[in-house]
């Protein structure tokens, strides 16, 4: 920029010779003030861009670190949601497979109720045992050893249908072979879970026969198994309730009830050592 300054002159000193010289003295200061001056409003100049620069790189700076934390808690919320999915699933993969443990527990008790009762014989409860289903842990996975039950004797029922155990009720365990989808495991499921419409249900007798077991179990709960013509024998399992007039060698009639269940009936059919379909045996009308 321009720049301009004044010098008082005494009056009577512009025509003295004094004056000329120091007018060229002057002048050439001036040439070089206004040199110098020029000079140093260029590096003005240099300096306020490259100071411009460096603060639009740094607001640029500035910008892209308030993206990257923002980013950042993103991730980190991401991270931490990922934890607890993973711990869930976790919890839940322990859950499941203490079902599966529960599930196989149960159908070895009943195996060996019913093998004490020579409902089945010794050699095929000691080939089902071979063949059981193993649940075997290990740090990545739960895999099969053997397959549960397989090669398990099962007849088809031909007969005539009769009355289902409950009046109203869903089927939430099919009989016969199950892939489990958590574990791809193969699973024998000896018996139906039947789960009633509503609760404290009564549980009938679905056919003639004499009664051959009534009491508590480890982990069947309260269990009833009725025996009937042509070696055939029902099993009702999980009962919360035997009926009172239910005693061991009493005969008991088609209808008549063997107890009550809160929601779900584990029922089993089996036929002179074979394993038979319940929903075969049973009219779901």
């Amino acid at each position: 920029k321009d720049f301009a300054y004044d010098l008082p002159i005494p009056q009577g000193y512009i025509e003295s010779e004094e004056s000329f010289m120091a007018f060229e003295i002057l002048g050439s200061l001036n040439k070089v003030l206004n040199e110098e001056i020029f000079k140093i409003s260029k590096d003005y100049e240099g300096v306020s861009r490259l100071i411009d620069d460096k603060q639009a790189q740094i607001k640029k700076i500035n910008e892209s670190l308030k993206d990257y934390n923002a980013q950042l808690a993103k991730l980190q919320s991401l991270k931490q949601k990922q934890i607890s999915e993973i711990n869930k699933q976790k919890t839940d993969r322990a859950i499941y497979a203490k079902k599966l443990d529960d599930l196989q527990a149960q159908q070895e008790e009943l195996r060996k109720t019913l093998n004490q009762l020579k409902i089945i014989n010794d050699k095929e409860d000691a080939n089902s045992n071979k063949n059981d289903t193993k649940i075997v842990k290990n740090n990545q996975k739960i895999r099969q050893l053997g397959s549960s039950y397989q090669g398990s004797s099962v007849k088809r029922y031909t007969g005539k249908k009769t009355i289902a155990p409950l009046d109203s009720f869903t089927v939430k365990q099919k009989f016969g072979n199950y892939v489990d989808p958590v574990y791809n495991l193969k699973i024998f499921n000896e018996n139906v879970v039947l789960r009633s419409n509503k609760s404290d249900a009564v549980v009938k007798n679905v056919l003639d026969g004499k009664i051959v077991f009534a009491k508590d179990t480890s982990m069947l709960a309260r269990v009833v198994i009725v025996e009937h013509d042509n070696g055939i024998h029902t099993i009702y399992a999980h009962l919360d309730k035997i009926a009172p007039n239910i005693k061991v060698g009493k005969n008991i009639k088609k209808g008549a009830v063997v107890g009550r269940i809160k929601n779900d009936l584990t029922f089993e059919v089996t036929q002179k050592n074979f394993h038979i379909n319940p929903l075969e045996l049973i009219s779901l009308n």
